[in-house]
């Protein structure tokens, strides 16, 4: 048996938007169409039909989206298997999600590559500028290659101790 109390409840609940027509129906001990029923008779607008949108991204989404922080959009796309349009409609779709692209490396890494270890003294999104094991400066290094081949990171960082000895 519901009460007027019940009904004032519902309707507060309906037009607030804030709870699905179902979960106010099992609230209150009654079914969905007895809440559309009183939001009508109480001349309430109707509510928009359909799902209601996601708030936060899928873990696919997600997925699409840690990528996208390092790799170009066509990249995630190829590695994925989708087309970079799917790879920038999820992304423009999660806006603020989106972090900021960062260097896969930072100021001081060790890095290795082609078998010789390398010091990262400026690291940009694809290159940056490395020293070499003679202390000779390398500028405009690129660790990431997005050509046809598709090479994603050239360069490895090291963990540890090996760094390069000035001879």
């Amino acid at each position: 048996m519901t009460t007027e109390n019940d009904v004032v409840t519902a309707l507060a609940d309906y037009k607030a938007n804030t709870k699905t027509t179902k979960q106010i129906a099992k609230e209150k001990g009654v079914s969905k169409s007895t809440i559309s029923v009183w939001a009508r008779k109480a001349r309430l607008t109707k509510r928009a039909k359909g799902r209601r949108p996601y708030t936060e991204p899928s873990v696919a989404h997600r997925k699409i989206l840690s990528l996208v922080e390092t790799l170009p959009m066509e990249v995630v796309g190829t590695k994925l298997g989708m087309t970079k349009q799917n790879v920038h409609r999820v992304c423009k779709r999660w806006r603020g999600w989106v972090p900021a692209k960062k260097p896969p490396f930072k100021e001081g890494d060790a890095i290795k590559w082609n078998g010789q270890f390398f010091i990262v003294v400026q690291a940009g999104i694809t290159a940056g500028i490395v020293r070499d094991a003679s202390g000779a400066l390398i500028r405009n290094f690129h660790w990431r290659m997005t050509g046809k081949g598709g090479k994603e990171c050239l360069a490895e960082k090291v963990e540890g101790t090996h760094r390069p000895k000035a001879t």
